[in-house]
């Protein structure tokens, strides 16, 4: 007579894998620079106690958090009792961020099971105020003629001018606003001298443009 064998009961096995991981806040982040941007590797592990955590921007290492204790091997996860679980810095803080810090980050996970890659890229955008360039155009021109000021960025996170401001002499000219470009009318010989701007986007004020010149000459 054949007898069945029995099954093995596998409910009690415990599973070990590598660690699933994503990047934190899933959305990104916007900062101004000289502000601070936390980012968290967050991951589920089994074994709990990681041996590596590994930041990549643009999809080169950026930092990496080494444990000071030696990982456990005990087969049912974790560390010997008594001894709670080693967990390494998960967080990456940019305090003080700069502009070049901007871009896509990702990181990865590792236990005694394997590495885990984190399943999200998130993208890190610092935005700066911008830098200006005053132009004059006509530079020479004639009493009672026109010229045009622009107001033009050359840089800056965001690029679009929210408003600008513009001086003649280190004077303030009435007229500035939203526009970067202001026509001067009816041009007379007290209006020559040095033009200058400053631009204003949602990180602030640039500072001042080099300055052009603007030579007004009697028509006579």
């Amino acid at each position: 007579m054949l007898m069945q064998e029995p099954v093995a009961n596998n409910s009690n096995k415990i599973e070990h894998d590598p660690p699933s991981v994503e990047v934190l806040p899933k959305e990104g982040l916007i900062v101004n620079e000289t502000g601070e941007a936390v980012l968290t590797c967050s991951f589920s592990a089994n074994p709990p106690n990681v041996t590596e955590v590994v930041w990549y921007k643009d999809g080169k290492p950026a930092k990496m958090v080494h444990p000071q204790a030696t990982p456990s091997n005990n087969l049912k996860g974790g560390p010997p009792p008594g001894v709670p679980p080693f967990k390494p810095s998960n967080k990456l803080v940019l305090d003080g961020i700069m502009r070049a810090e901007a871009g896509s980050y990702s990181c990865h996970v590792r236990n005694a099971f394997g590495r885990g890659n984190s399943t999200n890229n998130i993208t890190v955008d610092v935005l700066y105020p911008p830098t200006v360039r005053v132009g004059v155009t006509p530079s020479v021109a004639a009493e009672s003629t026109e010229a045009v000021l622009t107001c033009d960025p050359v840089d800056g996170n965001p690029a679009l001018l929210m408003a600008v401001r513009w001086h003649h002499d280190g004077d303030p000219i009435p007229g500035g606003g939203e526009s970067t470009r202001l026509t001067l009318r009816n041009l007379t010989r007290d209006q020559s001298g040095n033009y200058t701007c400053r631009g204003l986007n949602t990180a602030g004020w640039s500072r001042d443009s080099d300055p052009q010149y603007l030579d007004i000459h009697c028509e006579y």
